[in-house]
């Protein structure tokens, strides 16, 4: 394979799901990045907030340069050059990229708000990648795209553990409704990308259902009680640790 094959992602066979989903390759980078997080949020649970800051802001531009280099790259091998496709491959679409680039934004800014709201979103969407993984692990060969894929869920896997487990973020039950606006602008942000510019797409997957099980209500439905019940579980969790810590100290 040439440097340019490799870059363009040309001549890569796709391989069978019963293959690549909980192989080795899958099985030996989820573990590794799990690994990694817990190793790394040891050593970072007691650091002070400005290292915390800065590594955390080191983070962000990793992933910014992967986003921008993704899309140079897909600009570059483009074969048709229409607004559609321009456009398609420049704004995050699917619930990933929207979640990198939370991650971005919310890692340089430094706000409570971003940040507690990227961790869990971006928790939810690379264990969704991990579980049920369709690109990155599909291709014979690891070429950039396939790299670019695995390699950028796997720093959000990693950013996300290691934000809440160093206690980076703080789920205050009363600033809930911060992460509930959040969602719902994404979800109202993916819709509309689905129905209305891209007409067909359903990049949020909240239009089709992709599991197959019929649950006896609108797919939509149980998608949005899952994100609201996914989102509550920090907030919850956080509110029952500290009444715990609280009743420990009094008695």
């Amino acid at each position: 394979m040439t440097f340019v094959e490799w870059l363009s992602g040309a001549n890569n066979p796709t391989l069978p799901k019963e293959v690549y989903q909980y192989g080795t390759r899958h099985l030996s980078v989820w573990i590794a990045v799990v690994v990694l997080a817990i190793i790394t949020s040891i050593i970072m649970y007691k650091r002070t907030k400005r290292t915390k800051d800065v590594f955390f802001t080191i983070c962000a531009g990793i992933f910014l340069f992967f986003e921008i280099a993704d899309r140079v790259v897909n600009l570059i091998f483009m074969t048709d050059y229409s607004a559609e496709n321009i456009f398609k491959t420049i704004l995050p679409l699917y619930f990933c990229s929207i979640a990198v680039w939370f991650f971005i934004v919310a890692l340089f800014s430094k706000k409570d708000a971003l940040i507690n709201s990227s961790a869990i979103f971006g928790l939810l969407v690379t264990l969704a990648f991990f579980i049920a993984p369709s690109v990155g692990f599909n291709k014979q060969y690891v070429t950039f795209d396939c790299f670019y894929s695995i390699f950028s869920h796997s720093l959000g896997l990693f950013v996300s553990i290691v934000i809440i487990a160093t206690r980076y973020a703080r789920f205050n039950i009363k600033k809930i409704w911060q992460t509930f606006v959040f969602a719902v602008a994404f979800i109202i942000y993916g819709v509309a990308m689905s129905l209305w510019a891209f007409p067909g797409e359903d990049y949020m997957i909240i239009l089709n259902n992709p599991i197959g099980i019929d649950f006896g209500i609108p797919w939509w439905s149980v998608y949005l009680i899952f994100v609201a019940v996914w989102i509550t579980s920090f907030y919850l969790i956080e509110l029952i640790v500290h009444k715990i810590k609280r009743q420990i100290k009094v008695s």
